[in-house]
């Protein structure tokens, strides 16, 4: 990191003699000046923290040069050294150049290194209050739109179930008297006299209803079979390499994750997509991550890897922890619905045998390998043309 730049303006060269002289073995930069002029030519290409100018100089007094330098460079702090000390100069200096310090001549030296110290370290603190409040700024415009998008998403999906379930009714609905009219028509059928010419032509028409009421329980059974695969399975082309770069994004709103998790990222550029719901394959990647940064909670090492690879016709996603670790007396329970290792209230058990069930339903499998104090890796494999999952996630 460079050494933090100063720059003196003072007509009188003994003065800028001085200047260097004593600043010669401080932790600064420094470069001096006879002109404002040239130091406002200077501040064009270089960074500069600090600018200290006597007041009264030819050409450019100081507080011209100090308005200009307030115009073009407002984070440079800006300190006044003069000998004049007449109430009328201080006051425009303060009030026209917006001065942080006043500095009379002749300086004490001890005083002068003071200012210059403290006006470094004002300057570095504003440049971090502006980056921290762009960098918030930018984050909670990003949380804002992915809240906005998840908001959507939701609401799209329960449109869709509401629809399903309304669906479901009006379809269970009109099955039962359905199953009723094709029975009474049976009945009806059995009670004519085949002998009967009026019987006859009857049957045939009660005949062409049993038929039409056979073809409208087909129609219904395919709505009920349409609307469990589009409410439950909507297959689109997945890339689970983006949906684990968003999670993690996502997860990057945390602080603590941001800043005390080592994120260890390694994805095949060449992995395939997956076919299944999009939905689905990003609740698997967001209980993972969950997970595994629930295990680190209260270890001192706290280190993510998440890796994809393609093996065959098999996509694999990795997540690994370095946290507490699973007993292995509790390895076969690990998928069990409501088994949870962690605290009363921090879990429900429910999340890895959610995934556990979606995995499989894909046709994909999933392993996990830990220990306690080493931490955890969970590996789901998922088939590049997976098979439509049955049940519902």
């Amino acid at each position: 990191m460079s050494s933090p730049q100063i720059v003196f303006v003072d007509d009188d060269v003994n003065i800028l003699n001085a200047v260097q002289r004593l600043f010669k073995h401080q932790p600064y930069h420094c470069v001096v000046f006879d002109r404002g002029a040239k130091a406002i030519a200077y501040l064009k290409d270089h960074p500069v923290q600090v600018v200290v100018t006597d007041l009264r100089m030819p050409e450019m007094d100081g507080l011209e040069l100090l308005r200009l330098v307030e115009q073009s460079h407002p984070d440079i702090i800006r300190v006044v050294l003069s000998a004049y000390s007449d109430r009328e100069s201080l006051l425009d200096s303060i009030n026209n150049g917006r001065v942080y310090r006043y500095i009379l001549k002749p300086w004490d030296a001890i005083e002068l290194i003071s200012v210059i110290r403290q006006s470094v370290d004002v300057y570095a603190l504003r440049r971090e209050h502006l980056e921290l409040t762009s960098a918030l700024a930018r984050r909670n415009e990003t949380l804002e739109r992915r809240v906005e998008e998840r908001t959507e998403r939701l609401m799209a999906i329960e449109k869709e179930a509401e629809l399903g379930k309304y669906t479901s009714q009006i379809v269970h609905s009109l099955k039962v008297p359905l199953q009723s009219i094709g029975g009474a028509v049976l009945m009806a059928n059995l009670l004519l006299n085949e002998d009967d010419a009026v019987h006859t032509e009857l049957k045939r028409y009660l005949d062409s209803l049993l038929a039409s009421a056979g073809e409208l329980q087909k129609v219904i059974a395919g709505i009920i079979a349409h609307t469990a695969d589009e409410q439950f399975m909507r297959k689109d082309r997945v890339d689970v390499n983006q949906i684990v770069r968003r999670e993690l994004e996502f997860f990057d709103l945390d602080e603590e994750f941001k800043l005390h998790v080592q994120k260890v990222v390694e994805l095949d550029d060449q992995l395939p997509a997956v076919l299944g719901n999009p939905l689905q394959i990003k609740q698997i990647v967001d209980n993972l991550i969950a997970n595994a940064i629930d295990a680190m909670a209260d270890t001192s090492t706290k280190k993510l890897t998440v890796t994809t690879s393609c093996a065959t016709d098999t996509i694999c996603l990795s997540i690994a922890d370095t946290g507490c670790g699973i007993p292995k007396k509790d390895h076969e329970k690990i998928f069990s619905p409501y088994f949870t290792t962690k605290p009363l209230g921090k879990g429900t058990g429910i999340g890895l045998a959610s995934v556990h069930k979606m995995v499989h339903a894909y046709g994909g499998g999933i392993d996990v390998d830990s220990a306690v104090g080493r931490g955890t890796t969970v590996t789901v494999r998922l088939p590049v043309s997976p098979v439509v999952p049955d049940d519902e996630p």
